[in-house]
């Protein structure tokens, strides 16, 4: 997913050098031809990235979570019960 949202930033790119080209290639589209265009690279790629950052952060979160509540809770369970005694 990541690799699609990188190619499609890199397709606006092309795609206003393409737009920008027009006049020397005498090519007589029309401003909504080239607005959808980008409008639809640009979306591609927005959804793309809101969603592999949206993931990335919540698994990489739980599983941070989840690494230090387990190394805790094997501490605290591993202690001598001495501890206990003099630690109200």
């Amino acid at each position: 997913m990541y690799g699609f949202g990188q190619g499609c930033q890199i397709a606006t790119n092309f795609w206003l050098r393409y737009w920008v080209t027009a006049d020397e290639r005498e090519d007589k589209r029309s401003i909504a031809f080239f607005l959808g265009g980008y409008a639809l690279l640009v979306s591609g790629y927005l959804i793309v990235d809101v969603m592999v950052s949206y993931v990335a952060n919540v698994i990489c979160g739980v599983q941070g979570a989840r690494v230090i509540y387990n190394d805790l809770q094997t501490r605290v369970l591993r202690m001598p019960m001495s501890f206990f005694d003099t630690t109200p």
